[in-house]
């Protein structure tokens, strides 16, 4: 019950991701695995000891494990295409840039929030080849592209994928000109939620974001 006005913070700053669900199953686990007759002070050290070794093997670790893998993947002479800015995504085409890796980025970006220039910015700073197009042209640079690497917001247990606005756009595009996708997700976003549509659990945002109306209308 103690933790209960944390997780209603949380909540109130913006929906609840999956991964949050499930970091905060994990913290609850813990917690009651934690024996009474155990002092307090002790039973905190534990818990910190529990959350920053979830921090370490399930973030941390699970990256550099992604980067890795994906690393293998890309060949010099690619053409790597990514919509908005996903972190692994990032490190990922980072860490094949300083391995001396040959290749080129499409960076796809929409509305409303444009990551993707954050991400151009970070690739251009490192001495990446970038190229920045909005989601309305990937179909025309999809025929230079040779595979694509996105980032997921949750895995469900069906294997759909959720991500940010235009992930699924992105994905057909690339499915119809024979280009392989690439999703990097951590073990940490996998649900066991079976979700077959893109509308039910998504995260509503300010509609002012995309169309912003005049009400002083004369």
């Amino acid at each position: 019950q103690r933790i209960k006005p944390y997780i209603n913070f949380i909540a109130n700053c913006r929906p609840l991701s999956v991964s949050m669900g499930n970091t905060i199953k994990f913290l609850k686990l813990k917690i009651a695995e934690v024996p009474p007759e155990m002092a307090e002070e002790e039973a905190k050290q534990q818990l910190l000891g529990h959350v920053e070794a979830f921090a370490r093997e399930r973030v941390l670790l699970a990256d550099e494990a992604i980067s890795k893998l994906t690393l293998s993947k890309i060949r010099d002479g690619d053409v790597l295409m990514t919509l908005g800015s996903s972190h692994i995504v990032k490190r990922t085409i980072i860490d094949a840039h300083e391995q001396g890796r040959s290749f080129r980025v499409i960076i796809v970006d929409s509305r409303p929030r444009h990551e993707g220039k954050e991400l151009l910015r970070k690739l251009v700073k490192r001495g990446v080849r970038c190229s920045y197009v909005l989601l309305n042209a990937c179909s025309y640079v999809m025929k230079e592209v040779s595979k694509v690497l996105l980032g997921a917001h949750a895995v469900f247990a069906n294997g759909y994928v959720m991500s940010r606005v235009g992930s699924a756009m992105v994905a057909m595009l690339a499915k119809n000109a024979n280009v392989p996708v690439l999703v990097c997700c951590e073990t940490y976003k996998f649900s066991d939620r079976v979700q077959t549509d893109s509308f039910v659990f998504n995260e509503l945002g300010d509609p002012d974001d995309l169309v912003c109306l005049d009400h002083d209308i004369r």
